[in-house]
């Protein structure tokens, strides 16, 4: 008896988002994906409850990708529904589970065990975020705050596979895309905050700012930046290569595009997913009994070479090599 078949009466009972016996038009695929979109930003902005608003804030600059945001209900984010996909299709590819994706029995039975782990690891995660101090509950909440984040990162599972079923692509890129596009226009025209005290902290209001004191055209970089990636990733899509082909005796041809951007952004999720996981290990390793002080160091030196520097290039505008080397 394999571990699908163990677990089958398990997973089966997880609630599942229905198929549509008919393709929903367009204007129901556009609301749907709106429905959720707007449904990830509520939650992005509703804080857990009982815990310190001092949290720590140690994968700050994975919270886009990873489409989440520390001491709200997406906390841990997309983390565990791409962790999961990661393990068991790495399990799958192994051989250590004996699965054949090609047959729909045995690939719904894959979805389902799919799901099951994921719900795993969002407690999982959940409690790693909290035990190891990112989330600092109050006394007593702790129990409280793993559940909040646990069934947020849940919530948007189900989110996904609506707008996987009934939306527009899928659940998992459309949170990303929401993530950075708030990230950029927050970013890019933030107004004053109490904390800021009242000064307007956007980049562009900052630039017009410069005008009374000599115009400051390096404050624009990290907009011109954004700009051409955003432009360049654009014209990427559109490129492909058309393979010709036949087909039958009579040589019917047609040709197949393979576009240049074939695998889009999955191996950016999948490695920011990874880096983050390895971030998380090298906080709670030291805090393991007997084995800490050995992976420890370990998992902290490979987290310190897999983190990206932050506002690098601003900093080489601004200081040069040396003050961006360690």
């Amino acid at each position: 008896m394999s571990i699908l078949d163990i677990l089958e009466p398990v997973y089966r009972m997880l609630p599942e988002v229905k198929v549509p016996e008919i393709a929903p038009p367009l204007k129901k695929k556009m609301l749907w994906s709106a429905l959720a979109l707007v449904l990830f930003f509520v939650m992005g902005n509703i804080a857990v409850i009982g815990i310190n608003p001092s949290s720590a804030g140690a994968l700050t600059n994975l919270q886009v990708i990873l489409a989440s945001k520390i001491g709200t209900l997406i906390t841990v984010g997309i983390g565990p529904i791409v962790l999961a996909s990661i393990i068991l299709q790495l399990l799958v590819g192994g051989k250590l589970i004996n699965i054949d994706l090609s047959n729909p029995k045995d690939k719904a039975r894959f979805s389902g065990l799919q799901k099951l782990f994921a719900v795993v690891l969002c407690f999982f995660e959940a409690g790693v975020y909290t035990i190891s101090g990112m989330l600092l509950p109050s006394e007593g909440m702790a129990g409280f705050v793993i559940l909040q984040v646990a069934f947020g990162s849940i919530i948007l599972l189900y989110l996904d596979e609506v707008v996987s079923k009934y939306g527009i692509g899928s659940g998992i890129g459309l949170f990303i895309a929401g993530g950075v596009s708030e990230s950029i226009f927050w970013r890019a025209f933030a107004i004053g905050t109490p904390e800021s005290a009242g000064q307007a902290t956007g980049i562009i209001w900052q630039f017009i700012a410069s005008f009374a004191t000599g115009i400051n055209f390096l404050m624009l970089l990290p907009v011109i930046a954004t700009l051409t990636v955003f432009f360049v990733v654009v014209y990427a899509e559109g490129m492909h290569v058309n393979i010709p082909i036949t087909m039958g005796r009579r040589g019917t041809g047609g040709r197949f595009p393979v576009k240049l951007l074939y695998v889009s952004n999955i191996p950016v999720i999948l490695a920011v997913a990874l880096f983050a996981n390895i971030q998380l290990w090298a906080i709670i390793s030291p805090g393991i009994p007997f084995i800490g002080e050995f992976i420890g160091p370990i998992m902290k030196t490979i987290a310190f070479y897999v983190t990206v520097p932050y506002d690098l290039i601003e900093t080489l505008a601004y200081s040069g090599l040396s003050a961006a080397l360690p």
